[in-house]
């Protein structure tokens, strides 16, 4: 369990705002929408540990000291389940009902159970349903929080059963700050957050791995494929990048620069290759705007293509072969 004290400031309020208001109270069904890769799932943490406190201090936190704060942090809580899809495979029907009928149960040890289902946009539709189900006869004493980063995904009527937490702050500068906290330069702090936004997680990953030199060799890259086009420069491409532990870097970096020609098309101020925004612009303007967003769609998929082990090397291909033909 994370000291709510150790997340930067705004985060810190957001995590004790969620503790008051809820203390007492709680709702029965609860959506939470953040990334994975902010620090919502720490402060999601925190908000557990306090809504099955059997101790909880005078603003509302977990004393972390009570027999179920301790099982919580061994993960032995008795009355706590948490649910999330594997790497490579949604989240099934069979784990579905298995969790709720864990929920069925009375409390062992205070006066909740506590179901939490991480990613929940990948439950699958049998597993949604069962859900769903669920949802309409919740057992007393029994809680559920869904955590997605594209509620959007989930089904309308499961989304209209759950009272939906408020939004997590975004804070560029304590952004910044945290980063630079943790040994990142100012100026790749900056540059970070203006990719990463609040996934801050993602920001020191990608700092860790060097991305930003990376990001710089790629860009160069594909704007001369654009120039001069080479099918042996395009496959070195492909061969380097489809690897497993680079293709979310490529995915981030594609998304930026589509992201980017969109913005110019429509006059927004929002860039994220702001060293690169003159040959962005140059490229925008061959593309029309349902092809950019077009390829932004497919983009986004790509995390899910690669789950679902479809020749993500032959994907890659086509997509860098449209970015250089088209126009």
């Amino acid at each position: 369990m994370r000291e709510v004290s150790a997340l930067p400031e705004p985060y810190r309020r957001y995590a004790q705002l969620l503790q008051q208001m809820f203390a007492g109270r709680l709702p029965q069904s609860l959506l939470a929408q953040g990334h994975p890769d902010s620090f919502l799932p720490q402060i999601l943490e925190d908000f557990e540990a306090a809504a099955l406190c059997l101790e909880p201090g005078a603003d509302h936190a977990a004393c972390g000291q009570c027999r179920s704060c301790l099982l919580l942090t061994h993960a032995e809580h008795p009355d706590y389940r948490r649910l999330a899809p594997l790497e490579d495979r949604d989240i099934g029907i069979d784990a579905v009902r298995d969790a709720l009928e864990f929920l069925a149960y009375r409390p062992q040890l205070g006066a909740r159970r506590w179901l939490r289902i991480d990613s929940a946009e990948r439950l699958s539709v049998a597993a949604a349903n069962a859900l769903l189900k669920g949802l309409e006869e919740p057992a007393p004493g029994a809680h559920l929080l869904l955590s997605s980063a594209a509620s959007a995904r989930l089904l309308p009527t499961i989304r209209s059963r759950c009272l939906r937490l408020p939004a997590m702050p975004k804070d560029p500068a304590a952004g910044r700050a945290w980063l630079v906290e943790q040994g990142v330069t100012a100026e790749e702090a900056a540059q970070l957050i203006q990719f990463c936004s609040d996934r801050l997680l993602l920001a020191m990953r990608l700092h860790t791995q060097g991305w930003l030199g990376q990001r710089h060799i790629a860009l160069e890259k594909l704007l001369e494929l654009r120039h001069r086009p080479q099918a042996n420069a395009l496959f070195r491409l492909v061969d380097h990048w489809s690897k497993s532990e680079q293709l979310p870097f490529f995915r981030e970096l594609m998304l930026s620069v589509y992201g980017d020609m969109l913005s110019l098309h429509l006059g927004l101020d929002k860039i994220r290759n702001v060293d690169y925004i003159q040959a962005l612009r140059d490229a925008a303007a061959h593309w029309a705007v349902s092809h950019i967003w077009a390829e932004l769609q497919g983009w986004l998929t790509l995390e899910r293509e690669q789950r679902q082990h479809l020749q993500v090397q032959y994907i890659l291909e086509e997509r860098l072969w449209r970015w250089v033909s088209n126009g």
